[in-house]
């Protein structure tokens, strides 16, 4: 007879239930609501649905083409990027803002992705983008599917 309060999340929905005994509705008594999304962690290490597998393409396709070659267009394009990109983590009397360490992480990931895209995956020749492609190929579908067994 004591009060439950359950939580939960599924990809970036998260629900919550407050339940006291003889006063709300029972636990079982509720029905999640249905989703028509795969959890983002089903995507990313077991997409066993075609509907998985097109999410996660989708996904991976759009970070790859359309996140970080944004990003890195901006980048060059934009010679105050780097100044502008202190500016959300850092106040000008040097103290952190609000939230610094989750602004410094998206930061962190950003420049990754810019290393990626501009230095390690740069290519200036078809030859390269052919390699390129291939290895993101043996990348996707056998390294990371070796990695499930």
């Amino acid at each position: 007879s004591k009060p439950l309060l359950e939580s939960g999340t599924m990809g970036t929905k998260c629900n919550v239930q407050c339940v006291i005994p003889h006063k709300t509705i029972s636990y079982g008594a509720r029905k999640d609501p249905e989703t028509k999304e795969a959890p983002e962690c089903a995507l990313h290490n077991f997409p066993h649905t075609i509907n998985h597998c097109l999410s996660l393409a989708r996904s991976e396709f759009v970070g790859i083409f359309d996140s970080k070659a944004s990003e890195a267009a901006n980048y060059l394009s934009n010679p105050n990027y780097l100044n502008d990109m202190q500016g959300k983590i850092w106040n000008p009397d040097g103290t952190e803002k609000p939230d610094a360490a989750g602004k410094a992480k998206e930061a962190n990931e950003v420049l990754d992705g810019l290393l990626e895209t501009l230095v390690e995956g740069k290519v200036s020749s078809m030859e390269e983008c052919v390699v390129w492609a291939r290895l993101r190929f043996e990348e996707y579908f056998s390294n990371k599917i070796k990695q499930l067994t």
